[in-house]
């Protein structure tokens, strides 16, 4: 009897495994990672898979592990590339989020802000923030007045 290793055909799975040629000529074998995840065993350990029989693949510690390997496989490829490409990304997402919009000016933004804000807001509630602010002013105020005076009675 002759064996052929082949990959599995499936998109998800691609492992390797054996056909064997019998004694009547026929080419005989099934992928081993598919007859797992048919069963619904994760393909890593004897626990059952996390998620639908027949599409899982892993349990959940299993898992956790394969997405750690995953992310350090991608990461270990060219963290250069990989900065690049993704300020590309962002790049090209903020030219097409501009795309078609007239260049910005800040102030006419702020003041838009401001107007919108104020016309919210009930008059008890600008009184209130109104004298807040002059309060926290005159405390400044009479703070510097204070500092004044100390230095000038440590200065005689």
């Amino acid at each position: 009897m002759s064996e052929v290793v082949i990959r599995c055909e499936k998109q998800q799975c691609g492992t390797r495994y054996r056909l064997t040629l019998d004694t009547l000529g026929r080419l005989t074998g099934s992928c081993p990672s598919c007859a797992r995840r048919r069963q619904g065993i994760c393909q890593t350990c004897p626990a059952p898979v996390d998620g639908t029989v027949g599409r899982a693949k892993w349990c959940r510690a299993c898992r956790v592990v394969e997405h750690r390997n995953q992310c350090n496989r991608y990461r270990r490829q060219d963290i250069v590339k990989y900065n690049e490409r993704a300020a590309a990304r962002i790049r090209a997402a903020r030219a097409k989020a501009k795309q078609g919009q007239p260049p910005t000016d800040w102030q006419e933004v702020v003041a838009r802000r401001t107007r919108s804000r104020s016309a919210a807001l009930t008059p008890a509630q600008r009184s209130a923030i109104t004298s807040k602010a002059s309060k926290a002013r005159w405390r400044r105020y009479y703070q510097r007045q204070m500092l004044q005076q100390m230095r000038e009675r440590e200065g005689k």
